[in-house]
């Protein structure tokens, strides 16, 4: 049975012992349902009293969590009013969600029958949908639909009822009374059903005369006519509203789009199948399934939704989730705190930051680039000719915000800043990460810094605040082109496929791209240099298989941005006219792969490395806890990675030339599975014992989250003098410090044990969504290309 059917699991319940005597009465290779069904026809079984004791412990289990129920029905029942918030989705786990429905202080109260009655309760109740790409302590994470949106969806049951109940009063009054929904809404209940349905088919009927519905539940683009007649202005689409929805209208359609949209209903309980019951009553959509496609159709021929719309860009699971009362948000925006510019923002590090004054900072990013998180330099000690400094400056937001205010809990929830072929959702809001903390000269900066031989040793670390005044800005392309490097890689066949009218992206503003001098381009040189060194250093020479850049062209979609996606409203029925431009380059996948050539990006990327190594080492030396990343590997591979590579990898080579991207991929898996931890653990990839990331905090949290250790680190050295910052015992000496605790800083071990578990999964959640979302644009494009002749699809 594959681990999706598993709706509960309980660890331990037998040990290897308990399990052995079964064992050679098992099937010692995978076998077909005919098969079993033979196996099980000839009562080929493990023998009763073998079983029995299993069977029974199960049972006994069973029983008590049973009885767990019966004991706590009254409060399982009502579960999601003791949990809910507000006005707002809440995430929890299956222990937390048991300690407050059974009233438990300690999740060591908490026994395995507990958790089997309340994991039950849950799952019967449409309030609760359990994800199961999130893990947390070993636990799906619950997803918890809010006290306003549990009412909404009461009082749609209630009216759907009250509706079909006088339909079917009506079909069945022996006088032929007329029903007292017929003429309008009832004004017993004030059921807005009949005026929604009403305002609905016109809606719909209205939007099937411009767009046609597809055999897949898909609208498709404006016909031509219509375009002729009603042409867009200053864009390739503008929005006519024709109908007003009232408060109660709203409701409904609120409802459609947890049902449709953001799949916050489940089949619990019953109140899934309104949703039909609604369609059916339109009496439009005869011929199609009455399921959730069907419901985002309807929605986009309301004009609530844009018949373009991407459905992935309101998941709940990677976008804050809010309901349409939340506090956090308005119901169609996704976006980071404001802060005003004239807001003065204490800067905590204020009095130890260091003037690095005329010291070049080259900023290496493409010239349309808004934020800026790192620049590099360098600095030759005096009376050291064989070592020299490299220095990460990063851009510092963090000594300017706190984890819980609402900057800090709005980035803690966003992760990281989502890209989309159409919009973009920003970690931080431009007027704090472009206007006041992207690097430019006078901005304040953590630097990271290293002092290192020339062959990539490092002799010593640092992590100094400071200022930067003297910035160059530098495009890859100059780079490459002032070092000798070879931004060719392979060069892929491609075309260009485009429906609308795609207008070529061009910047609001661009950074100048400034000209090296000598002493600069050297600068730079050595830079690239160390950068090298200390990856080979790193990875033990192993630059053949470590440093092969294995990646298959991800699809570049353009799409006219600015107001095109999440534009749900559910007050009003609109007509779009006209469609988005869409924009696709079609590459030819080489699955071969290339050995990766040493160009900008990977000496931008080697030095990046280099400051996440710094700051895991620096944390680590003081037993700091944060997010450090490493590679777990598997106990018991068919193949060590020592073998594979010396099988596999180098007869590749040595036979081909190349690296199969499939075999590189593999061999990645040996070395280890990257992950997170509160602690350091080695990164056998990356060829690093401590690592964290810490180099992007305007575009990601937790890199915010370690800038936020380091400083609190940083301010208690600086009260205290120079030491250790962990626990000591009373008698320590060698002028370390003695503490009780980390109470300095702003995350214990324990919160961020609490946290490591669901960061992996929630970043894959996070690409997850922007591929689903370009493979959305995708099928968009080809859609009109192919049924509406919009583009020529090659053969």
């Amino acid at each position: 049975m594959g681990s999706q059917f598993v709706s509960f699991r309980i660890n331990d319940v037998f040990s290897q012992q308990d399990i052995d005597p079964i064992v050679q009465y098992l099937p010692d290779k995978e076998i077909d349902t005919k098969e079993l069904e033979k196996l099980q026809s000839m009562k080929v079984n493990v023998p009763q009293g073998i079983g029995a004791p299993l069977l029974e412990r199960l049972q006994a289990l069973s029983n008590a969590s049973a009885e767990v129920y019966r004991e706590h029905a009254e409060t399982l029942d009502r579960a999601d009013s003791l949990v809910a918030h507000e006005r707002d989705f809440t995430e929890m786990t299956l222990p937390d969600i048991a300690m407050v429905v059974l009233q438990k202080r300690n999740v060591s109260e908490l026994t395995d029958a507990m958790l089997w009655a309340v994991d039950k309760a849950l799952t019967r109740n449409p309030n609760f949908r359990k994800n199961r790409s999130f893990y947390h302590r070993g636990y799906p994470l619950w997803r918890i639909n809010p006290a306003v949106m549990m009412q909404g969806h009461e009082q749609v049951r209630i009216w759907v009822r009250e509706y079909l109940e006088g339909i079917i009063a009506q079909a069945t009054s022996l006088d032929g009374a007329s029903s007292v929904f017929e003429h309008g809404k009832d004004a017993r209940s004030s059921n807005p059903i009949p005026t929604f349905l009403r305002k609905a088919r016109r809606l719909v009927k209205s939007s099937r005369t411009h767009r046609s519905v597809t055999a897949h539940a898909g609208l498709g683009p404006m016909d031509a006519g219509a375009m002729a007649s009603k042409p867009p202005q200053r864009a390739d689409f503008r929005t006519k509203t024709l109908v007003a929805f009232d408060k109660l209208e709203t409701e409904l359609i609120m409802y459609l789009k947890s049902w449709s949209v953001t799949w916050d209903i489940t089949s619990a309980g019953g109140t899934w199948s309104l949703s039909p019951a609604l369609l059916r009553a339109t009496g439009l959509y005869e011929g199609h399934a009455l399921d959730e496609r069907t419901g985002y159709l309807f929605l986009q021929e309301l004009g609530v939704l844009a018949p373009w719309e991407n459905r992935f860009a309101y998941s709940g699971d990677v976008l804050p989730a809010v309901h349409k009362d939340s506090k956090i948000e308005k119901p169609a925006a996704v976006g980071a705190p404001f802060t005003p510019l004239n807001q003065r923002l204490e800067d905590s590090l204020e009095h130890l930051r260091k003037d690095w004054g005329n010291l070049p900072v080259y900023c290496i990013d493409d010239a349309s680039a808004q934020e800026i998180d790192d620049g590099i330099s360098l600095e030759r000690p005096s009376g050291e000719d064989a070592l020299i400094w490299v220095h990460i400056h990063v851009a510092n937001p963090s000594a300017f915000l706190k984890p819980n205010d609402a900057v800090g809990r709005y980035a803690a929830q966003l992760l990281e800043t989502i890209y989309l072929p159409d919009k973009s959702y920003p970690l931080l809001h431009p007027t704090l990460s472009q206007a006041r903390f992207s690097l430019a000269e006078n901005r304040p900066v953590l630097t990271f810094s290293a002092k290192l031989t020339h062959d990539g040793e490092i002799v010593e670390t640092d992590i100094t605040p400071g200022w930067i005044r003297n910035v160059k800005r530098i495009t890859p392309t100059r780079l490459s082109r002032e070092l000798g490097l070879d931004e060719n890689t392979s060069e892929r066949p491609s075309q260009l496929l485009q429906v609308g009218q795609p207008k070529a992206f061009t910047p609001a503003e661009t950074a100048e791209d400034h000209l090296l001098s000598p002493s600069e381009a050297a600068d730079l040189r050595t830079l690239q240099q160390l950068g090298v060194a200390r990856r080979l250093k790193r990875t033990s020479g192993e630059s053949a298989t470590r440093s092969f850049h294995g990646t298959v062209p991800e699809p570049q979609v353009f799409v006219e941005r600015g107001g095109i996606s999440r534009m749900f409203n559910a007050h009003l029925g609109r007509q779009f006219i006209g469609d988005p431009s869409i924009s696709w380059e079609a590459s030819e996948v080489d699955m071969t792969g290339e050995l990766r050539r040493e160009n900008s990006q990977v000496a931008v990327a080697d030095i990046m490395i280099l400051a996440g190594e710094i700051a895991g080492r620096w944390c680590g030396e003081r037993n700091i806890p944060a997010v450090y990343r490493g590679t777990i590997r598997d106990p018991a591979p068919n193949m060590s990675p020592e073998a594979y590579k010396a099988n596999v990898i180098d007869h590749a080579m040595q036979s081909k030339g190349y690296i199969p991207i499939m075999l590189y991929r593999s061999y990645n898996r040996l070395l280890g599975q990257s992950t997170y931890r509160s602690s350091p653990f080695p990164h056998a990839i990356l060829g690093t014992q401590s690592y964290m990331k810490a180099t992007s905090p305007l575009r990601r949290y937790q890199d915010m989250l370690a800038h936020w250790q380091i400083q609190a680190a940083l301010l208690n050295e600086a009260r205290h003098g120079k030491g250790s910052l962990v626990r000591r015992n009373s008698n320590s000496s060698g002028g370390s410090i003695t503490t009780d605790d980390d109470a300095y800083l702003p995350f214990s071990r324990a919160d961020l044990d609490a946290l490591v578990p669901s960061l992996e999964l929630r970043e894959r959640a996070i690409t997850d969504m922007s591929k689903k979302s370009s493979v959305h644009w995708i099928m968009q494009l080809l859609h009109r290309a192919f049924y509406f002749k919009e583009a020529d699809l090659p053969p």
